[in-house]
């Protein structure tokens, strides 16, 4: 009876601590979420794969990166990043974008300061965009196997951002909602689909150095109770 109470508990803590690195980012704190969730046509929303991961480094400054995951034959370029922010930012200044394959390329990358740039087919509305040029060439947009990487700086209605909020909203005006999506394109056919990030709390994927602290307390926490009974 002991034995299940504690899996029952554990389990508990471990959710708890799931759910906690989706909603809020504490400085240094590295959140990672998987797309190909869903999908605005009726590209397969599984074709549609990349790792978008933040990080807070202060109380204004956060660091944003997209991996594309696609390959093969259902290969596609990423062009625009769409996301939500709290409702105390006011713009956001891009500092510096760096490509893994092609290094430091901030030129090629721009926020979306138009209704229009933060607009997506099916999902709707989104609170930012970052986007390559209309016209930009291919070694402007996200690769296959490469990750881009964001500097950015929130200019805040308040004296510090809100960073628990970044991603925590869900897109308006569309036929669906997410919490992040971005847009794909050449892809097969030269085929262009949005995919989206819709359930924050199922794609979480904790640093090694998290999952570890969170399975050392927990086993911790265990052998303690065991003892004591």
């Amino acid at each position: 009876m002991r034995k299940q109470q504690w899996c029952k508990q554990g389990a508990a803590v471990l959710a708890l601590g799931f759910l906690s690195v989706a909603l809020a980012a504490p400085a240094g704190a590295l959140s990672s979420f998987g797309f190909s969730q869903a999908s605005s046509d009726s590209t397969p929303a599984e074709w549609l794969g990349a790792t978008l991961s933040y990080e807070v480094v202060d109380l204004q400054t956060f660091t944003l990166s997209v991996r594309n995951d696609t390959a093969g034959a259902t290969a596609f370029d990423i062009s625009h990043v769409f996301f939500n922010v709290g409702d105390q930012v006011g713009y956001l200044n891009l500092v510096e974008a760096v490509s893994s394959v092609n290094g430091t390329n901030t030129g090629a990358w721009s926020v979306g300061d138009y209704g229009y740039d933060r607009t997506t087919a099916f999902f709707g509305n989104f609170d930012q965009s970052l986007r390559t040029a209309p016209g930009a060439s291919a070694t402007e947009r996200i690769a296959p196997g490469e990750t881009q990487s964001f500097t950015l700086q929130m200019n805040c209605d308040y004296s510090a951002c809100d960073f628990d909020a970044l991603l925590g909203d869900l897109s308006a005006g569309g036929y669906g909602q997410a919490h992040a999506a971005l847009r794909f394109t050449y892809g097969p056919n030269l085929d262009a689909a949005f995919g989206a990030i819709t359930n924050l709390g199922t794609t979480v994927v904790p640093e090694p150095s998290t999952g570890l602290l969170m399975a050392t307390g927990l086993a911790a926490w265990g052998l303690r109770r065991r003892t004591r009974a």
